[in-house]
């Protein structure tokens, strides 16, 4: 204050809330992820016409991704052990790739049957489109996408395929709470898919 009292300026303290922000982002990040997650099993257990379908839609937001797709394994006589397309769901403006003839049967020998391995062994599988042998990337360009995670469903007790993810936007390293809240799905589906019912 001036000699007549009146204020000449101001001191000020602040203090850098850059970290606290940052943590209060990722929190409300997980709390939807949460969310999205319980909406993924609803609608599984309403087990109503459509169900799988509206299921995966949550995952879309779950994770904040372009595209969620079920694979189921098959097998053929000239190529053996393979999977399909069950069916995908996708962001506006992506099309889906539901009824494309290649998804009908993608051999798991693209890669030395490395993804059948790692899956059918119960693990996730996660990583750049860049990273995986040239007939998966392949596959991968159908779907336009350039990040990649699954995990496998098992039906009664059987490896029966596998749930993924995928990234158009930007290339995108997955999470190990990214991969947790796959397996979680990919569990959720696999109850939903062994009640007598399903």
């Amino acid at each position: 204050l001036g000699d007549d009292g009146r204020p000449e300026g101001w001191l000020a303290v602040g203090t850098d809330i850059t970290d606290r922000r940052l943590a209060e982002d990722a929190l409300s990040v997980r709390v939807l992820a949460e969310e999205e997650l319980s909406a993924f099993g609803r609608e599984l257990l309403a087990a109503a016409p459509g169900d799988v379908n509206r299921a995966l839609g949550h995952l879309l937001t779950a994770f904040g991704v372009d595209r969620v797709a079920w694979f189921v394994n098959c097998a053929a006589p000239d190529i053996g052990a393979c999977c399909r397309l069950v069916t995908d769901v996708c962001r506006p403006g992506l099309d889906p790739q539901t009824g494309n003839p290649v998804m009908a049967r993608i051999p798991y020998s693209i890669d030395g049957f490395r993804w059948a391995d790692i899956l059918s062994g119960g693990d996730t599988i996660s990583g750049l489109v860049d990273e995986f042998t040239e007939n998966q990337r392949h596959i991968f360009a159908y779907f336009g996408i350039q990040t990649v995670l699954a995990a496998p469903v098992v039906v009664n007790g059987t490896w029966d395929g596998f749930l993924a993810v995928g990234e158009t936007r930007r290339p995108h390293r997955f999470s190990h709470f990214e991969q947790t809240l796959l397996t979680t799905a990919a569990s959720l589906l696999s109850a939903h898919l062994s009640r007598p019912c399903a």
